[in-house]
């Protein structure tokens, strides 16, 4: 993680909070950073993430609703990148 003064700080935190304005892309961001961990091995198998939203449940859902999205892609493309023979 990055902190305010730009020091590289590497700590074996569980938790990380962002606090944002809205418009800025951060969530998309997240997303895609925590699909991301999700696929790239499995040293998060049997782990949670969980997204702190608003009172708005609608953008809880769509949140939900677009990580389902990105990981469904994904997996079937690694499926799809699995069944193409290699080249010898």
């Amino acid at each position: 993680m990055v902190t305010h003064n730009g020091n590289i700080n590497r700590s074996n935190k569980k938790h990380l909070w962002i606090k944002k304005a809205t418009g800025l892309g951060v969530s998309e961001f997240m997303l895609r950073f925590m699909g991301w961990l999700c696929l790239k091995d499995n040293a998060l198998s049997g782990s949670q993430m969980c997204i702190v939203t608003g009172p708005r449940i609608d953008l809880a859902i769509a949140l939900i609703d677009r990580m389902k999205s990105y990981l469904q892609q994904a997996v079937a493309l690694k499926v799809l990148l699995l069944l193409i023979p290699k080249r010898q």
